[in-house]
């Protein structure tokens, strides 16, 4: 049997694709991607981002970088912690999603409801009338004040936690 070796996606200094084969897996922010052995240590959805997007970009780069976008540029989020976020993201969500149902699903991924807590929200100090939202940090907040928050910041009010950082696998 004759196992078909992919094509490196790393970028050339000329703007091209590589043209070698891919033998080697590069993990650029979780996104696995196929490397010749020239391009093992570098990051290739970093060398595409740096330059316009033209026909050469592998597909899964471009919808890496097209993906991070929406949640990066809708959203406000930092730049810098939001690559974590984004791959958390890009790993459970169709390219195709809005961004507003991406960031609510992210969330609802990230904290969990506790009905009838009596708690205040740490971030309005008010004991809101309906659900407390705890993250992974175990911090809790009003579901309106954690979403206006998470817009702008990718961390926990509180401790700073990366948000992304804080998920738990799902147990199967």
């Amino acid at each position: 049997m004759d196992t078909e070796v992919p094509q490196c996606m790393a970028r050339t200094t000329k703007g091209h694709r590589c043209k070698l084969n891919g033998g080697y897996t590069s993990d650029c922010y979780g996104v696995q991607t196929s490397v010749c052995k020239r391009h093992a240590g570098q990051n290739a959805i970093h060398q595409w981002s740096r330059f316009t997007y033209n026909e050469h970009v592998p597909s899964i780069i471009k919808q890496y970088l097209d993906f991070y976008e929406k949640c990066v540029y809708t959203h406000g989020f930092r730049k810098i912690p939001s690559i974590s976020i984004t791959t958390e993201l890009f790993r459970d969500m169709p390219v195709e999603s809005e961004p507003d149902d991406i960031v609510v699903n992210f969330m609802q991924k990230t904290m969990s409801h506790e009905p009838g807590e009596e708690t205040d929200c740490a971030i309005c100090m008010d004991n809101p009338p309906g659900n407390m939202c705890s993250l992974h940090c175990n911090h809790k907040f009003c579901y309106p004040c954690i979403m206006n928050w998470v817009f702008t910041n990718p961390t926990c009010p509180l401790c700073r936690k990366n948000i992304s950082r804080s998920i738990k696998p799902n147990e199967s």
